[in-house]
């Protein structure tokens, strides 16, 4: 009982604790320096995945991996094992955190029309009174990437950007000041023939189009503003191919359809969620495996 306690103190315990301290030091710090200061900008892909994803790699091997040292693993391998659980069990509620931080912290402001856009200041979210979204006099970005392991994923998209105005009128004779983001997906096999992936590639253009033509984009409640990030860049990409796009007018919306009041969803309670099962699946990793009684033994002076 007492070497159980000790690998509970030694190793469980202050695994929760830096879990803990991570989550809610890196949205402290994200919140206080780029929502509320506004200090700098980065890209949202870099903040919201990646760099949770690094830190919690550097916090793993700085402080987790000497710990998992005092563990008796029968197999080489089973220590980088337990350490990669542990990366994941912090990077995955500190990820779903950021998005839960967005959305919370985004303001809504309300405007006639597009045309009242650069009359406030930036937020993140808006209602338009009246608007028109021209399908019509669109921008196409086409995409094709290589993912998966082994680079077994062929990741196909087609990214539509709307050009938003007033009312129909305006789309005769005037330059979109903002534009609205469509985008379609579709995965297949990478391991396919050439002419068979081309085939399947020209399917989900045909598709996607048709399901474009049925869409009414102005069922939408309110639009996010995209900030920086791969997204963005890929209907930006769209929006640069369209006749009435101007390089000082570079705004893209992305519709909501449900009520504004709802845009947290249910991301506060998967992160608890989250820590409950990060410290379950903890407990139980260190239950199946044995603590190194010589390694916590007080050295004789």
């Amino acid at each position: 009982m007492d070497v159980f306690l000790k690998k509970i103190q030694l190793i469980y315990f202050p695994f929760l604790f830096l879990s803990l301290l991570f989550v809610s030091g890196y949205s402290f710090v994200h919140w206080l320096l780029l929502v509320n200061l506004e200090f700098f900008s980065l890209d949202e892909d870099i903040v919201n995945l990646w760099l949770p994803q690094i830190l919690s790699w550097l916090l793993s091997i700085i402080y987790i991996r000497p710990r998992l040292k005092r563990l008796k693993f029968v197999k080489d391998n089973s220590r980088f094992f337990y350490l990669l659980i542990a990366v994941q069990l912090m990077a995955v509620p500190c990820i779903v955190a950021q998005e839960y931080l967005k959305t919370t912290t985004g303001k809504l402001t309300q405007l006639a029309s597009i045309q009242e856009l650069y009359l406030h200041e930036n937020t993140q979210y808006y209602q338009l009174q009246q608007s028109y979204i021209d399908k019509t006099q669109i921008g196409l970005q086409r995409s094709l990437e290589v993912t998966g392991k082994h680079s077994s994923h062929l990741n196909m998209a087609l990214y539509i950007a709307m050009p938003i105005f007033a009312e129909r009128a305006d789309s005769w004779h005037a330059n979109a000041l903002a534009w609205y983001g469509k985008v379609y997906q579709q995965e297949i096999s990478n391991r396919l023939e050439p002419n068979e992936k081309e085939a399947q590639f020209k399917a989900f253009l045909a598709k996607s189009l048709n399901e474009f033509n049925e869409l009414d984009p102005q069922s939408f409640v309110y639009l996010e503003r995209l900030a920086p990030s791969s997204l963005r860049s890929e209907l930006l990409s769209a929006a640069q191919k369209s006749p009435l796009y101007q390089a000082e007018h570079q705004t893209i919306f992305m519709p909501k359809f449900e009520p504004f009041e709802a845009r947290n969803g249910h991301k506060l309670v998967w992160i608890f969620i989250w820590f409950v099962v990060g410290a379950l699946v903890w407990f139980v990793l260190l239950l199946r495996v044995n603590l190194d009684e010589k390694s916590v033994k007080p050295r004789r002076k």
